[in-house]
């Protein structure tokens, strides 16, 4: 095995690893999303000042989705590339 084949196979399993992370992450966050609404809910009318926390709190995680779904994709993309990449 050559160096660069080495390297390659580093950053492939790096990047398998950081694709599994992100999924992880992301499945986390809309759990805590699913979680946040619920609370919001029950919260909702009762206690202004909470409400406020939670829906901060609902908005935060709402962006933090967000972000992972574009970098999840661009994770995939790059190691797809990768693996597609020059073969002699």
């Amino acid at each position: 095995m050559r160096i660069e084949e080495g390297t390659l196979l580093i950053r492939r399993v790096l990047l398998g690893v950081l694709i599994v992370l992100e999924a992880l992450f992301l499945w986390w966050l809309y759990s805590r999303y699913s979680a946040v609404e619920w609370d919001i809910l029950m919260v909702q009318g009762q206690d202004p000042v909470r409400y406020a926390e939670l829906h901060r709190s609902w908005l935060q995680l709402s962006g933090g989705i967000i972000l992972m779904m574009i970098a999840l994709p661009a994770s995939v993309y790059t190691l797809v590339r990768t693996w597609k990449g020059k073969r002699k």
